[in-house]
């Protein structure tokens, strides 16, 4: 965050964007707001990895992917997959972002829960977006960090939209992942449909 305040001084006017933004120390998380940095975030990747603990560890595993801290200091987050080396499914990643546990793969067996339980969370109790704003980094976030103003939809627009098959605002946060794209419109073309 050093580097991103001395580039604001030699080149004011200019946006600034962190990638990825997996382990970042707390003071910094709070530092993108103020700096006019955006998170560009990967919520797919904001829950608990075996694999990767085995190569960082425990504690640093639970500080990772502090969305809400730089969220909560005013930071602009915008959020995509990080395809091919994980799938592009927007869902996925704002069930992950929204919640901090990921289904497992398909085909991967893993043992019941008890009624009731929740998978474990990589901190959702203190980093987990809302469900609004997982979908606003998802959609004006991405388009105001790639075309440099945020998404609206109205006449004279792009009308770049995806539709989904049911209303994330009217299901319960744990079934998400659930949703698919129904269709897809990019300059006001369809371009996919279920």
């Amino acid at each position: 965050m050093r580097s991103k305040r001395r580039g604001r001084r030699t080149a004011p006017g200019r946006g600034t964007t962190s990638r990825i933004c997996r382990w970042c120390e707390p003071d910094d998380a709070k530092r993108f707001g103020p700096l006019g940095v955006t998170a560009n975030i990967q919520g797919l990747w904001a829950a608990p990895d075996p694999f990767v603990v085995t190569l960082i560890g425990q504690e640093r595993m639970l500080h990772g992917y502090p969305f809400r801290t730089m969220a909560d200091g005013g930071a602009d987050l915008a959020m995509g997959s990080d395809w091919p080396v994980s799938p592009a499914d927007p869902w996925l990643a704002i069930h992950v972002a929204v919640n901090r546990w990921a289904p497992p793969p398909p085909g991967v067996e893993v043992p019941p829960l008890a009624a009731g339980a929740l998978p474990p969370t990589l901190d959702a109790e203190h980093q987990a977006l809302t469900l609004a704003q997982a979908l606003a980094a998802y959609t004006s976030g991405s388009t105001s960090l790639v075309l440099g103003r945020p998404g609206r939809v109205r006449v004279g627009e792009r009308a770049d939209l995806a539709v989904a098959t049911g209303d994330p605002f009217e299901m319960p946060a744990e079934v998400l992942v659930s949703l698919q794209t129904a269709v897809t419109v990019v300059a006001g073309e369809v371009v996919f449909e279920r």
